[in-house]
């Protein structure tokens, strides 16, 4: 007998069928980019940090147990560049047109099934590959940095992002050869460094380690974003997703695909906050609605003058383990000290400024 989780999945499936056909949006440039976890440009500030690691965090528990095969099969696949027209942003109001009711009813389909099924999800870990463009570090559709690590997550506010292998963009090879990438170099000992971005948060710190400049940072959480409390956090897409909420302070768009197989959704943030974060965040889809790449881009984003973009995509996702395998993953959520000889320093993070969407602010 089929299960109510299986027959939901297949009407989602038959509505997005649907009303793709009666989508007619082109998907905006999408195309693959990537650095380490730190795009200077949306970056800058520790909350910032904080909440994206969540959000890619919560986009992995979007994915079923059964999603390490089928990415397996598709992270491989190149992501072709289009050439459509990057969508006006406006500084108000939604930047689209009104889509056909039957593209909005597959969304919210779909926005109901990653409710239901990140609610159920008490642990993650995956491998992750990053990939960031960066015009003042690299040419126009070469990536300055390209980074492999791996992300944990424990409900409600732990969460380990580690690149594990960094490589950065050393220059045009000759005609007609690749771009040159190289680890990076410590230079006060000229030692390779392979490691980039650390970050682990125990529910109470967010702990940075800079292997590049020798450094630690401690930033303590306000006790008003420890726990659950931290859903209220600059992204909504964090744990537990609540579909309303998320429609609430992002224009949703539901558009068609570059890839053949796959369903896009573009998020552009409604509040000054959010937009501060992100101009606009796109999600690709596979057919089984398992996610399969991530673009976010900068507040700074231009196509044509600043086409800085970070794209990821996950593999071996592993969710729930039991056992053995439980107390093996809670050690990972245990900062490690810094070598000797590292500089540390500690700040107490604010309480991020709620800022209602445009429409709201009377």
């Amino acid at each position: 007998m089929r299960s109510e989780a299986f027959v939901s999945r297949t009407r989602v499936l038959s509505r997005m069928s649907l009303a793709m056909h009666d989508c007619k949006q082109s998907a905006t440039n999408f195309a693959f980019a990537g650095d380490p976890f730190v795009a200077e440009s949306f970056m800058e500030s520790s909350w910032q940090r904080l909440t994206a690691l969540f959000f890619i965090a919560w986009l992995c528990m979007c994915l079923p147990v059964t999603a390490e095969a089928q990415i397996a099969g598709t992270a491989q696949q190149p992501i072709q560049q289009v050439q459509n027209q990057q969508p006006a942003i406006a500084a108000f109001g939604q930047p689209f047109p009104a889509q056909d009711t039957k593209v909005v009813a597959a969304l919210n389909q779909i926005l109901a099934a990653w409710e239901s099924h990140s609610q159920g999800t008490k642990t993650l870990e995956a491998d992750f590959e990053h990939w960031h463009y960066a015009i003042k570090k690299a040419p126009a559709n070469v990536h300055a940095t390209k980074g492999n690590g791996v992300l944990k997550y424990s409900k409600p506010d732990k969460g380990v992002f580690k690149v594990e292998e960094l490589l950065f963009f050393q220059g045009l090879g000759a005609a007609g050869s690749p771009p040159k990438f190289a680890f990076g170099v410590n230079p006060k000992t000229g030692q390779e460094i392979r490691l980039g971005p650390h970050w682990v948060c125990n529910g109470r710190e967010l702990i940075e380690y800079d292997y590049q400049e020798e450094k630690c940072k401690i930033m303590m959480l306000p006790a008003g974003m420890q726990g659950n409390a931290i859903v209220n956090s600059p992204l909504p897409f964090v744990f537990n997703l609540d579909a309303e909420d998320l429609k609430r302070r992002y224009w949703l768009q539901l558009v068609a695909s570059p890839i053949v197989g796959t369903y896009l959704i573009n998020a552009f943030p409604k509040t000054q906050q959010d937009r501060s974060q992100y101009k606009l965040v796109q999600v690709m889809l596979d057919q089984q609605l398992n996610i399969q790449t991530l673009v976010l881009y900068p507040p700074h984003f231009n196509e044509k003058t600043a086409p800085d973009k970070d794209v990821y995509q996950f593999k071996n996702v592993k969710r729930n383990g039991v056992g053995a395998a439980v107390a093996r993953f809670a050690n990972a959520f245990i900062p490690a000290a810094p070598p000797k000889g590292w500089e540390i320093t500690r700040e107490q993070l604010p309480v991020p400024v709620a800022t209602a969407p445009p429409a709201a602010r009377k």
